[in-house]
């Protein structure tokens, strides 16, 4: 996993399969990314090739968490196997998910100046 900035956003990417072993990787990267200030993220999911429901609810926590602070999470580059699974768990109707990083980038809204 890593981070970058993007257009007034943190991108994370992700690489691998994202279940109960790895999940506590990626809260530490995301709980980091906003410590350090990050609002809008931007999940780049182009690796990832499998999700399981402790992904799936790290997903929603993550989102509550940054609504909640007036912020926004968003995936990218979504493969079919992640992305079957964000259907039938409904998740793909409340989490925006772009085809790519920068379209993603391109709808996060502009920083506080």
């Amino acid at each position: 996993m890593s981070t970058r900035p993007g257009r007034a956003c943190t991108v994370v990417t992700v690489q691998g399969e994202v279940d109960v072993d790895t999940v506590p990787m990626l809260e530490d990267v995301l709980r980091e990314a906003v410590d350090a200030g990050a609002r809008h993220v931007v999940l780049d999911l182009a690796g990832v090739t499998f999700m399981d429901s402790s992904g799936l609810s790290l997903l929603v926590m993550w989102l509550k968490r940054l609504d909640d602070i007036g912020g926004r999470l968003c995936l990218a580059h979504v493969q079919k196997p992640v992305r079957d699974v964000l259907v039938l768990s409904a998740l793909d109707t409340v989490l925006d998910v772009y085809d790519t990083v920068e379209a993603a980038e391109y709808h996060m809204p502009p920083m506080a100046a």
